[in-house]
């Protein structure tokens, strides 16, 4: 269910339909709001008699004030108008603070009693006998910590503050000790910098062993400019000549061409062509049987695919078998 703190601002949004059929959306109604606190007799919200206000395709919303919503319990909304079906739902006021929960405080954070949040205000964990956590770090890192502060250890403290387990805390501890187990050592960092150096030394020793014979042959096979000027010019042609040849299409060839005969797969991309073709032969060329819808190819024999339809004498969907 929507939970509404209590004593809060809500705009509450709803569909209505027109009651000759109940399910066609009513558009540009005046719609009279009335509300029900906690099981009580409906009654205009607070600010008096209330219509809703059209969003659009049969949606509309209401504006409930701090008033509307001060009650706990169940608020119940009601939309009539004499063309629509009335409109009714309901939504729950909860306190503000916890909501109704048992488990958090009912009082607003950093306030007395609250929830302590992360920054600049007053709230604090409530530590009675040892004071603010942050406080009694700060004096642990000083090593200053007074008798009073060290009735219980720090661990047991910072594990009651947490809401942790009594061993949740060290099992964390203990996994951040292994992970800074697998750091390498200076001894493992020196065997994997020996091991790169010998790769460096191979790859340079390679490139020493080059005769300068092979070095000329190399070059002497790269091409000269002569040759890249003259494969960029026969690109050029090409493309030129499949432009002008595009060009040279007329809309009448197009239109007056006759395509190849082929469809797609079932549940594949189709071509134009391919589009084209099964809604033709969808038209012209088919046989039913049943709830199957045999499309024909050209030749009006052979099957070029298969409609089932969802009914045999009045059918309302179909899909491709």
């Amino acid at each position: 269910m929507y939970l509404i703190p209590q004593g809060s601002t809500q705009r509450v949004e709803f569909m209505a339909f027109l009651a000759s059929d109940g399910k066609t959306p009513a558009t540009g109604k005046t719609i009279a709001i009335t509300i029900s606190k906690n099981g009580g007799a409906f009654a205009n919200p607070n600010a008096g008699a209330t219509n809703a206000t059209a969003i659009g395709n049969g949606w509309y919303y209401v504006d409930l004030n701090a008033t509307d919503t001060n009650t706990l319990g169940p608020l119940a909304i009601r939309g009539a108008e004499g063309t629509i079906d009335d409109v009714g739902f309901s939504r729950r006021v909860v306190n503000a603070n916890n909501a109704g929960l048992a488990a958090l405080p009912n009082a607003a954070a950093e306030a007395a009693g609250g929830i302590y949040t992360r920054g600049t205000g007053a709230g604090q964990i409530n530590q009675p006998a040892n004071g603010r956590i942050d406080s009694n770090v700060v004096a642990m890192a000083n090593n200053v910590l007074t008798a009073a502060a060290t009735a219980n250890d720090f661990a047991t403290d910072l594990r009651a503050a947490l809401g942790m387990a009594s061993g949740d805390l060290d099992t964390q501890l203990a996994a951040l000790a292994a992970s800074l187990a697998d750091i390498p050592t200076n001894a493992e960092l020196a065997t994997a910098l020996a091991a790169a150096d010998d790769a460096v030394l191979a790859a340079v020793a390679a490139l020493n062993n080059l005769s300068t014979a092979d070095l000329v042959n190399a070059i002497a096979e790269l091409p000269t400019n002569t040759e890249l000027a003259a494969a960029l010019s026969a690109a050029d042609d090409a493309i030129l000549g499949a432009i002008g040849s595009l060009q040279n299409v007329s809309v009448a060839q197009i239109l007056t061409t006759q395509m190849t005969e082929s469809y797609a797969a079932n549940g594949a991309a189709p071509t134009l062509a391919q589009a084209l073709f099964a809604i033709h032969q969808y038209l012209m060329q088919f046989a039913i049987a049943g709830t199957m819808y045999s499309v024909k190819r050209l030749n009006n024999n052979d099957e070029a695919f298969a409609v089932t339809l969802n009914d045999a004498e009045s059918p309302t969907a179909a899909a491709r078998a």
